[in-house]
């Protein structure tokens, strides 16, 4: 499951170690995170995130601006005007954020002559800017998009306790334009017969794709729920507590098809308590287990006379696991592990590099 570590979770591991936080204040900021997007705009209000977490708004927002004094100005900003702004503001610029949204709302060409010397020391948003003080330039962040993000989260909210949280996306945002409605409210009296027809059917569609996407969300957080409440014992006490599952169970206990089920799934990752993303596909995995147990033997093993995979076998079989020794052999090649000749061959170039 190696993985490189995005921006998220350097940005929350430094806000954690730099900004002197209580427990119950890092389980807000980890609420916030659940909430930003690949750019790393919050996309939810804090009401919501408030009512969630069940504290009072004020509280999220004395949490977020205690980040922001901490060294992290542009966090859980809500638009890229929003995070622009905070960089002005921290640059000096302006009489004051809200002189300059108004600026930026009444006059735009004036607004563009002033910050015309600061472009060089803005971002785009708080994603892009963190990764500059990773190192990484500007225009690496265009070739992390391509990186696996996730669908959604699994939280645990209580000790013990988890529950799933679904990633924003910008499909989840699109929403009717509130100025076509109003010109059609205003206006749609007044128009000719054939374009009232062809507004009244463009609005019914549009309403009709809304109704698909909030569908097909819902019910991909009803079968993300169901999974993780039949997996609780797993994520509390470890892999050999893992049940594989199947998408006829799924499907059975929720009232949809295998199809359904299979489509509303297909290509979903999930990102896990530990931190690491992995794909939906790991709960009909039935090697799990097995692969772990393989994984802990495989510590064990002295690297001068690594295991054969029928040593591991035997060693399975001893745990009460029956698997035949080309089963083995197939498992430790899936998790990416060299045979016993090669790891002891391995080892002697290595020892030989020191």
């Amino acid at each position: 499951m190696g993985r490189e570590r995005g921006w998220k979770e350097f940005f929350f591991d430094e806000i954690l170690s730099l900004a002197g936080l209580r427990e119950d204040e890092k389980r807000i900021v980890q609420a916030l995170f659940v909430h930003l997007d690949a750019e790393g705009f919050l996309r939810e209000s804090t009401e919501t995130l408030a009512f969630e977490l069940r504290v009072p708004p004020k509280k999220v927002e004395e949490v977020v601006e205690k980040v922001r004094r901490a060294g992290f100005p542009g966090f859980a900003a809500q638009d890229a005007v929003e995070f622009l702004l905070m960089q002005l503001a921290e640059l000096g610029v302006g009489e004051s954020p809200q002189a300059l949204r108004r600026m930026f709302r009444e006059d735009p060409d004036r607004f563009a002559a002033l910050i015309r010397p600061y472009r060089d020391r803005l971002f785009f948003s708080p994603a892009q800017a963190f990764e500059s003080t990773l190192g990484r330039e500007r225009e690496d962040l265009e070739e992390d998009r391509s990186s696996v993000y996730p669908d959604a989260e699994i939280v645990e909210v209580a000790e013990g306790e988890f529950a799933v949280v679904l990633v924003p996306s910008f499909s989840m945002q699109v929403t009717l334009s509130e100025a076509v409605l109003a010109f059609w409210r205003k206006k749609h009296r007044e128009l000719p017969e054939r374009e009232r027809h062809f507004f009244r059917e463009k609005l019914r569609e549009a309403r009709e794709v809304l109704s698909c996407l909030s569908y097909r969300y819902r019910t991909l957080l009803r079968i993300l729920e169901y999974i993780v409440e039949r997996e609780r014992e797993f994520f509390r006490r470890g892999p050999s507590f893992f049940v594989p599952l199947t998408q006829g169970e799924i499907a059975g206990a929720l009232g949809m098809s295998v199809s359904g089920v299979c489509q509303v799934l297909k290509g979903k990752f999930l990102r896990f308590p530990d931190g690491v993303v992995r794909s939906v596909k790991f709960f009909f995995d039935a090697s799990y287990p097995v692969k772990e147990a393989m994984r802990a033997i495989l510590l064990q093993e002295d690297p001068h006379h690594p295991f054969s995979d029928r040593e591991i076998a035997e060693k399975l079989k001893a745990q009460g696991i029956c698997i035949a020794r080309r089963t083995c052999t197939l498992y430790r090649e899936e998790m990416g592990i060299p045979p016993s000749h090669l790891r002891r061959r391995i080892l002697k170039v290595q020892r030989k590099g020191v």
